[in-house]
């Protein structure tokens, strides 16, 4: 991947990093106004926060049939995994084959999930949101995403990798993402990985134009 194309991958995910806090809340507060989100809003964890929110952003919530409101934000998800996808895709292309067992397996499977995950919320959102999608596919390639991301962020941690947060969000990513989703829903969810890759893509986009993007290689062996 030449340096032009893994600077515009780490602007990409930074981008999109920066967005969903604004566009996840969004999403949350959304589908909390659909009938299947009632539940959500009606969570002491996420109403006391939610209540308000939804009347300070009541035009940006209520301008149009809930589920309607719910499926354009959703939309959103789709071009931040595939931001996230291309800057995983630019970080890797530059670590070499000197990596270790954790961080190799880690960069396999979390690849996989991102590809897997941006079709199925590319389904749900812009073809058909349909439950047999999500028992069958969200839910299978989000426990693989967990996989994944705990054994790249294990192993991005050993090799130390920088910056350093990134290792580290991607391997408590699981029980961030779930405390995240117990105060609103699955939107929030998203901000561990978006966070993560948003800090590994502000890296790559400071590097300067005629300068070889430079990605610390692991040493270890297994």
């Amino acid at each position: 991947m030449n340096n032009s194309l893994v600077r515009a991958a780490g602007l990409n995910a930074t981008i999109f990093a920066g967005l969903s806090v604004v566009v996840a809340p969004l999403n949350a507060l959304a589908r909390m106004r659909t009938t299947d989100g009632l539940s959500d809003f009606e969570n002491p964890l996420a109403s006391w926060w939610a209540r308000p929110a939804m009347r300070a952003a009541s035009p940006l919530v209520e301008w149009g049939y809930p589920d309607t409101v719910y499926q354009t934000y959703g939309k959103f998800d789709v071009f931040a995994l595939l931001a996230v996808l291309a800057c995983a895709i630019a970080v890797r292309s530059h670590r070499g084959t000197g990596i270790g067992l954790a961080e190799r397996w880690g960069w396999r499977i979390s690849l996989l999930s991102y590809v897997l995950l941006a079709a199925s919320l590319f389904f749900t959102y812009w073809v058909a949101n349909l439950d047999v999608v999500f028992l069958l596919v969200t839910v299978p390639t989000m426990l693989l995403n967990t996989i994944g991301e705990l054994l790249l962020g294990i192993g991005l941690i050993r090799s130390k990798f920088r910056p350093r947060l990134t290792g580290w969000l991607l391997a408590l990513g699981f029980p961030l993402s779930q405390g995240l989703v117990a105060i609103s829903t699955q939107a929030l969810g998203m901000w561990p990985t978006m966070f993560a890759w948003g800090l590994a893509g502000w890296s790559l986009w400071r590097s300067s134009p005629g300068q070889t993007v430079q990605v610390p290689r692991s040493t270890v062996a297994a």
